[in-house]
């Protein structure tokens, strides 16, 4: 196996914040840390320096940083061999890069006139457009619970998870689970064929697709005892087609290890999988890289320079590593850094001009806030502050961050929702020019112009409704809110607030997609209140002149044939795509599809196969879901 190393991973806290207080900009404490060396990444030299790795952690009940052998001192910049093998990076701003174009696996995914969904075990594949010829292409049952997906041309990827307590043709032995990537061959798309299966043991986490350079990366994450001893219980196992294999090389160079967080953390890892898949889906070489020691809360930003990597060690620290992308079969720790708070999300680090921007939040033990946005630089091997701006939006949380190549825009909340501008156009003398306090809050900012930011977020209402707003910014020492559009008839529930995936701005066309799902109530004869699942398909126009417009709150009653034993949750809306001159909207139980020029009813829908005991999907409304994504 040829070497490659990329340290992956999602899953971020929606955190609720207890106070609040004025919004300005003050000179507060600078927030950099005495350096601890926590963040600390160590390039293995051996399988033999692996294994006593896991030998001391069993006799250890600290952190590494605490044992004699292990050096995490502020001079190693998140490790020496990390810096070392960077020495000849351009560590100047003005560091060019190739840009890359990087997708994420989402539930449907669609490529010229196609779309690729999933149920159960089976994925469909439909031609979409133009909509009065859609029909279903094909079907292909695989096994496992199908998470996610992409779709190419004249291919698909596709990622199961199996257990093995209620799967019994594991192609990993002796583990508890395993995540499989399916790559299918669609030259005949009524006839898909399986070319290729891979198994990696453990967790799947997430995927991402480099259309750049055809690369398919592909991670998972796992625990090991920390009475783990044998090399070959430590690394993790795959399996290529129907041969088995550890995922590392015989001399352990791609295995590095994360020395930083709490004792708990060094039980975790992280394996990627890096696919080229220019040579074609059979033949592609595989590359696989090892991250141990990795704690569980994880944030991975992939921009078109780099990819950024949060790892954060507790609520009081965060170890950031700006990675380049795949390349030759190569990959570099380009820089590791230090931050002394925890961020909200992926969507609170950027890279530009090879600068790496993040907002944090810090916290004292009084459990008092205070916010800020730090610029980093690229100094051999290390991210140095280069510039901070902060305190700001103390007492409150970040809740959403957005930036563009010489603007920042953060969202903090507690009872009111400020949104910040930050000036990053001079990246050494960076300064917070507005503010401004609406009710509600947002979590996921867009830019609609140079001029103008879409949010969707939470009106104030006692209700909590679904809001949309649009922010004219083109005054950045006085921002606006210019309109805003609360879903109030409709339930408080949307799987857009936790996941942008699920949030849709078509800019050519100027319409925006959202699904709303909850429950309503509903007295009955004796009573108490029963609990009715509602999904809606929402779609509103928007212009930066005259604001939003309702153009139609589709139920999925509205759209769909309903037996007695179903209920709307069965059917509840997920995704909207438009594909060529057709909006599709995914739900649990099929798909619809509208022409653009009349999306108040559906042309055409296609219902999966179902089963009759399958989970309804009411609850995706949940606000505090905790899974965040992000890709450019």
């Amino acid at each position: 196996m040829k070497t490659y190393l990329k340290c992956l991973m999602i899953i971020g806290l929606f955190l609720l914040t207890l106070h609040c207080s004025a919004q300005k900009l003050g000179t507060g404490p600078d927030p950099d840390p005495e350096k601890t060396g926590l963040g600390a990444l160590r390039q293995l030299s051996s399988c033999d320096e692996l294994v006593a790795y896991y030998e001391d952690l069993a006799e250890s009940s600290g952190s590494a940083c605490n044992r004699d052998d292990v050096d995490c001192s502020a001079e190693s910049g998140g490790s020496d061999d990390s810096a070392d093998a960077d020495s000849d990076t351009e560590t100047d701003a003005s560091t060019e890069s190739e840009d890359h174009e990087v997708a994420e696996a989402d539930l449907a995914k669609s490529y010229d006139d196609r779309l690729l969904t999933s149920h159960g075990n089976d994925i469909y594949l439909y031609q979409v457009s133009p909509v009065d010829e859609a029909r279903l292409l094909s079907t292909l049952e695989l096994s496992g619970t199908i998470e996610e997906l992409f779709l190419g041309d004249n291919w698909a990827a596709v990622f199961t998870v199996h257990n093995n307590y209620n799967d019994d043709d594991l192609m990993i032995a002796d583990v508890s689970s395993e995540n499989r990537l399916w790559l299918i061959d669609l030259s005949d798309p009524e006839n898909p064929v399986v070319a290729r299966t891979i198994a990696i043991e453990e967790d799947y986490v997430t995927a991402r697709y480099d259309s750049t350079d055809e690369v398919l990366y592909w991670v998972a994450q796992g625990y090991r005892s920390t009475d783990t001893r044998e090399l070959e219980e430590i690394v993790p196992h795959g399996a290529l087609d129907d041969d088995e294999t550890d995922l590392q090389e015989d001399d352990c160079a791609n295995v590095l290890v994360y020395e930083g967080g709490n004792e708990y953390d060094h039980n975790y890892w992280v394996s990627v999988v890096a696919l080229p898949l220019s040579d074609g889906l059979e033949s592609s070489p595989i590359s696989t890289g090892l991250v141990m020691g990795v704690p569980y809360e994880t944030f991975v930003r992939a921009t078109e320079e780099n990819l950024l990597v949060a790892i954060q060690n507790d609520t009081d620290s965060t170890s950031i590593f700006s990675f380049d992308y795949f390349k030759g079969n190569t990959f570099e720790v380009k820089s590791a850094g230090f931050i002394d708070g925890y961020l909200n999300d992926q969507f609170s680090m950027d890279s530009e001009d090879g600068l790496v921007r993040v907002v944090f939040t810090q916290r004292d033990d009084d459990w008092n806030r205070s916010n800020y946005l730090k610029i980093l630089k690229n100094d051999g091997g290390e991210l140095e502050t280069l510039a901070v701006v902060g305190p700001f939006g103390e007492g409150e949380e970040v809740y959403a961050s957005h930036f563009t190549d010489d603007w920042g825009y953060v969202v903090t909340y507690m009872s009111i929702d400020p949104l910040f501008t930050i000036d990053l156009s001079d990246p050494e003398n960076p300064s917070l020019t507005g503010a401004l306090e609406v009710p509600g809050f947002s979590t996921y900012l867009e830019s609609v112009d140079e001029d103008h930011l879409l949010s969707v977020g939470v009106s104030d209402r006692w209700d909590g409704s679904v809001q949309l707003s649009l922010f004219d910014v083109s005054d950045r020492s006085n921002p606006s809110l210019k309109f805003s559009h609360a879903f109030e008839d409709l339930p408080d529930g949307s799987e857009a607030l936790g996941d942008h995936r699920a949030f849709s701005y078509f800019e050519e066309e100027g319409i925006i997609a959202v699904p709303i799902s909850g429950y309503d109530y509903e007295i009955t004869g004796d009573g108490y209140y029963d609990s009715i699942g509602r999904s809606y398909l929402t779609i509103t126009s928007i212009d930066v002149d005259s604001g939003f417009n309702a153009e139609a709150s589709l139920s999925a009653a509205d759209v769909f044939t309903i037996s007695e034993s179903e209920t709307e949750c069965d059917w509840a809306f997920r995704r909207t795509l438009m594909v060529d001159e057709t909006l599709v909207a995914v739900t649990n139980g099929g798909i619809a599809l509208f022409g653009k020029d009349d999306l108040t009813a559906a042309v055409s829908t296609f219902a999966y196969a179902r089963e009759s005991d399958e989970t309804n999907y009411c609850d995706s409304g949940n606000v505090e879901m905790d899974v965040f994504i992000s890709i450019d």
